[in-house]
């Protein structure tokens, strides 16, 4: 029965890749979100590989782990795509590269300090280190998804739904599978079938939200948030400075 339902659940996702691959190639969208299409297309075939060898336990677990490892990697290159998309301009201000690489690493020692000090019971401290490294990356991931909408949000951006879609998909994906990692910390094998559902109900959760998003026209980018000038950047940064300063007395 569980056999049977991996691979059902191998077919959908299967299906919803290709949908949402055509999508990106009907609206042409292939150099806006080029590592989300080769993502995508690496998906694709990471799904088909597993189906093949769904039958062989032992097999599917060493196929799961190896192709795991291009999965994360082109995870990290699409999410920060879709980011600096909306913010690129943005990089070019001190504070906000600062904020910004300051929260991805507070979360990256909190990962790796959870790992280290609770790693997941019931596991080799090989296999701890494994899911610790995943579950670092996890967690830069979802502090930089917080800071996407929070800004998003401070900054009144009400364009770029397809970015917004992309980063809300792989937030979903992220969450479940940080919770997942959380139960299983907590309470070993306990609950082996939540542990093992988790992660595969939140990508399918995270499909949907691609193929809905990328489904519906995007608002064109208004005046309000049209691309900085130098002397708006200018203009920031001395702000910034000045703000700086008057903190400084304070304190």
């Amino acid at each position: 029965m569980e056999a049977l339902l991996t691979k059902a659940v191998l077919l959908i996702t299967f299906a919803f890749q290709a949908f949402i691959l055509y999508l990106l190639v009907r609206r042409r969208l292939q150099q806006r979100f080029f590592w989300f299409l080769l993502y995508i297309t690496y998906e694709i075939v990471e799904s088909a590989l597993r189906f093949i060898v769904s039958d062989n336990s032992v097999l599917y677990v060493r196929v799961y782990w190896w192709t795991e490892i291009g999965d994360v990697s082109l995870t990290v290159l699409a999410f920060g795509e879709s980011f600096l998309n909306v913010f690129r301009t943005y990089t070019r201000l001190r504070w906000f590269v600062v904020v910004i690489w300051s929260c991805i690493g507070a979360a990256l020692l909190y990962a790796f300090f959870k790992a280290l000090v609770a790693p997941p019971l019931q596991t080799t401290s090989r296999a701890a280190i494994i899911i610790g490294l995943e579950v670092a990356i996890n967690f830069a991931l979802s502090v930089v998804a917080i800071l996407y909408f929070s800004l998003t949000a401070l900054l009144r951006i009400r364009e770029h739904r397809w970015d917004s879609g992309i980063i809300s998909g792989f937030t979903v994906y992220i969450a479940l599978s940080i919770c997942g990692f959380l139960v299983r910390s907590i309470f070993g094998h306990r609950f082996g079938l939540l542990n093992a559902w988790l992660a595969p109900v939140g990508y399918l959760l995270a499909e949907a939200t691609w193929a809905f998003e990328l489904g519906w026209n995007e608002l064109p980018v208004s005046a309000s948030t049209r691309e900085l000038t130098v002397d708006d950047l200018a203009k920031l940064e001395q702000y910034s400075k000045t703000l700086e300063r008057v903190l400084g007395r304070k304190a």
